[in-house]
């Protein structure tokens, strides 16, 4: 009989207790201070610590069992503070709710040296938050404590990253962080120092306040936003609608979702301390808004390191240069795509790719340059579907590959691009838009595109050529927009040696629009030479039939001065091998020597209206492309 007894008490589990702390300073595992008093509160235990009229500090020390319930940690009476002090690592299994009444002091929660607090159980992590006149307060030692649950900071609520007695602290959250207000700040130190580190999977920072009482000299908190496979959560999304200084990526990996809102900012995201063959990606969750771009942490890294930069459909804007860093990332390959259906964009004052990294740029993605300096894409290759955008008033690039369409100008304001370094391949079109202007210097244009637009390309010398590769169907082509008609200048004034030559090739095909006798695309040719080569399409609009015997003056010369200040002019070549339109019935006649084409009243036979119906499908494939462009490229008023 006693022995069954003995193994019924054994069996039977033990009875949560209810304990209250007695008031006034004192360690946690003193029975004495509690009621009742039987033993400290533990496992399954409910510890209520009430406030007071006087500032008190409950210290969860070494000898307590690191196991608890529920906390109820009451505020201390108004302009007093109740502290829990955790020394020593504690679990809590049910959520915990600090502050939340303006008109009481104090609810403080305070880490000891390198303590975890974790809320929850080994299934579900618990919640932590952080609410009116509540504070979360950093360790006074450089071994940083982590708080295992998700952490809602809410408005007037406080937490206070570092102190006096401990500058270096890294205040680590290993569940979601969400700032609906409050505070974060750090009060002493130098700059990298007091940081909040964010593990968790989901972590927005709208309405708070970053403080520093040393903001003058010193800076605001960081954020670290470093999961990876070893800690917290690889792939995390981050998004703010404050201005947040540093969002520091130290070790990062996986896949990091990065998104503004408002006027919300990143001043800056830096990168670095990577393991051997590691990859990080950056994706857009949405716009996303940067000031100082990406910078090196000077951590370093190991070589093999891939790092992703995903649009997502989404446009990311930084105000200066854009640098895809390599430094310590000595190695590292950069893709810069946009994997979404809808295109995606970047833009920035400056671009620079740098020679030491392989970088791709992949995907329906504009990079749009805005500044005044240089841009370097450097050891880049670049897809069909991408662009290089230039609306600043004056700038420069060069690439050691080619690149596929770019586009200079916005159409409204003056904006002048040149070329450096090399000559120029583009797989794709060159639009130069009203007012703008793209200087080739003495450097070659090889592309498989059309130039288009009705600003002006300026080359000197022999060795400024303009050509079409083999096999490509692009052309010249006037005009901002498809169905718009402009006149497209070209210049070779300054020329030292030689007279540049635009070269069309067999299989180009030149695409302009005639909306009346008297509003049509025109090629200002300048002092250029010109050899005619391929197709000539006229693209009649809006229904309008020319009269027999009407003349369209497409091609014009002019003559310029070279660099002696003696007028030139160049010379016009070759022949179309074919004059196309969309109108049935009608035969066009071109002199090439002097870039006029006439209408003549003839009807074609059937064989050749089925040759001209076969030209037509080819100059409909450029009018295509044309118009991708403009969809690519639309006449905004934007910088």
């Amino acid at each position: 009989m006693s022995l069954a007894l003995t193994v019924l008490l054994a069996a039977t589990p033990a009875i949560a207790a209810d304990s209250a702390w007695n008031g006034g300073d004192g360690n946690w595992s003193a029975a004495t201070n509690w009621t009742p008093d039987t033993a400290a509160p533990g496992a399954g235990d409910t510890a209520t610590i009430t406030g007071s009229s006087a500032d008190q500090t409950v210290t969860y020390d070494s000898a307590a069992s690191g196991l608890l319930g529920t906390l109820i940690l009451d505020q201390a009476a108004s302009g007093f503070a109740n502290t829990l002090l955790v020394s020593k690592s504690l679990t809590i299994a049910s959520d915990i709710a600090l502050g939340g009444n303006d008109a009481l002091g104090t609810a403080q929660l305070q880490l000891g040296a390198g303590t975890t607090l974790k809320i929850g159980d080994a299934t579900t992590r618990g919640a932590l938050t952080i609410g009116q006149n509540a504070v979360l307060l950093a360790t006074d030692s450089s071994s940083s404590p982590t708080i295992d649950a998700n952490v809602t900071l809410n408005a007037g609520g406080l937490i206070t990253l570092n102190s006096a007695a401990a500058v270096d602290t890294r205040t680590t959250l290993l569940g979601n962080f969400t700032a609906n207000g409050g505070t974060i700040e750090r009060v002493a130190g130098n700059a990298g120092q007091g940081i909040l580190q964010l593990k968790g999977a989901t972590n927005v920072l709208n309405n708070v306040t970053l403080s520093d009482t040393l903001a003058s000299t010193k800076g605001l908190p960081y954020i670290y936003l470093n999961g990876n496979a070893t800690s917290g959560a690889a792939d995390q999304s981050f998004s703010t609608n404050i201005t947040v200084p540093i969002l520091a990526l130290r070790g990062a990996t996986g896949t990091k979702t990065l998104a503004t809102t408002g006027s919300g900012v990143i001043t800056q995201i830096r990168l670095g301390n990577y393991a051997a063959n590691s990859e990080l990606t950056l994706k857009l969750g949405g716009d996303l808004a940067l000031t100082n771009g990406i910078a090196d942490g000077v951590w370093g890294a190991s070589t093999g390191t891939t790092l992703n930069l995903d649009t997502a459909g989404h446009t990311l804007t930084n105000t200066s240069t854009l640098n895809f860093i390599s430094a310590n990332l000595t190695g590292a390959t950069w893709n810069i795509k946009n994997t979404a259906a809808t295109a995606g964009k970047i833009v920035a004052a400056n671009y620079t790719f740098n020679a030491a990294n392989t970088n791709t740029v992949t995907g329906d993605l504009t990079l749009q340059a805005t500044g005044t300096g240089a841009n370097a894409f450097a050891n880049a290759t670049f897809g069909a579907s991408t662009r290089f955008h230039y609306t600043g008033t004056a700038g420069s690039f060069s690439s050691t590959n080619a690149l596929a369409s770019i586009e200079v100008g916005n159409g409204v304001n003056a904006s002048a691009l040149t070329r450096t370094g090399s000559a120029l391949t583009l797989t794709g079109n060159l639009k130069i838009n009203t007012a703008a202007t793209y200087t080739a210097g003495g450097y070659a244009t090889t592309l498989t595109g059309s130039i288009t637009g009705s600003g002006t390309y300026h080359a000197i010398n022999s060795s400024g050529n303009v050509t079409w590769s083999s096999g490509s169907i692009g052309g010249l082509s006037a005009g901002d927009a498809a169905g718009q008609t402009g006149t497209l200048t070209f210049s070779a004034a300054g020329t030292v040696s030689g007279i540049p030559t635009i070269n069309l090739a067999a299989t180009s095909v030149s695409v302009f629009d005639i909306a009346s006798a008297s509003s049509y695309d025109v090629v200002n040719l300048g002092a250029f030479n010109i050899a005619f080569n391929g197709t000539l399409y006229l693209n009649f609009l809006d229904g309008y039939t020319p009269e027999d015997g009407a003349s369209f003056d497409l091609f014009r010369s002019a003559s310029e001065l070279n660099s002696a200040s003696v007028a030139f002019t160049g010379t016009k070549s070759g022949d179309f091998i074919t004059i196309a339109s969309n109108l049935a019935g009608f035969e066009f006649s071109f002199d090439a020597g002097t870039g006029i084409v006439s209408v003549t009243s003839a009807i074609p036979e059937p064989a050749t209206v089925a040759i001209l119906a076969g030209l037509a499908m080819l100059a409909g494939a450029a009018i295509r492309k044309r118009r991708r462009l403009a969809r690519a490229f639309p006449a905004t008023n934007s910088q």
